[in-house]
């Protein structure tokens, strides 16, 4: 290879680095995440409730297990307040000269005990699911229902790069933050091909 060519691969070199340089802090820049404030709770009934939403604060409640994997995006404690239960049959129980005193105190001694549920967001692969768990229930149903599309990044690109003397045509794929692939090109009028190699973000 003559000194003209390598020359022109250097600063092609040059050039491309230079590029995925200001691409990445152009992106950083753009893209930069807003992070989430602080908020009260704001209470619109008794049984009607704003949570208080505390960024960084940790988790008190066991965590629910992943079965689908993937990272915890939120999580979500809730306390419900246990109360006598509200039902005719209680009514029936404790009505009438048939019932006995010591019935009638022993239900209404009867009261549904409190519940905790922690409620973690995981995303996978650009989808999302809640994962529930209650330390003192013995079983928790429930759905998840989303009411948005999630927008999932590309993670294979095609690029052309053009410059004088030849251009570049590179096929990669995302693999977490690195990304890797193929590139053919010419320059100077020789052809060229090789492995590509580099950063990934979103």
């Amino acid at each position: 290879m003559g000194r003209d060519r390598l020359t022109a691969l250097a600063v092609f070199l040059a050039y491309t680095a230079a590029a995925m340089l200001a691409g990445f802090l152009l992106a950083e820049h753009f893209n930069k995440p807003v992070p989430q404030v602080y908020a009260p709770e704001v209470r619109t009934a008794p049984n009607d409730l704003s949570l208080e939403t505390k960024p960084g604060s940790k988790p008190t409640l066991p965590a629910p297990s992943k079965p689908r994997g993937g990272k915890v995006v939120s999580t979500t404690e809730v306390h419900v307040s246990g109360q006598k239960p509200v039902s005719r049959v209680h009514e029936q129980w404790t009505s009438g000269p048939q019932v006995s005193e010591e019935c009638k105190r022993v239900v209404d001694s009867l009261e549904c005990p409190p519940l905790d549920l922690r409620l973690d967001m995981i995303e996978v692969n650009g989808q999302q699911y809640m994962a529930v768990r209650s330390p003192d229930g013995t079983e928790v149903t429930g759905q998840f229902l989303p009411n948005h599309a999630v927008k999932v990044a590309p993670d294979k690109r095609l690029t052309l790069t053009a410059f004088d003397g030849g251009g570049l045509l590179t096929l990669s794929k995302d693999y977490g933050h690195l990304s890797a692939g193929v590139a053919a090109g010419s320059i100077d009028g020789k052809s060229y091909a090789g492995l590509s190699a580099g950063f990934a973000w979103r």
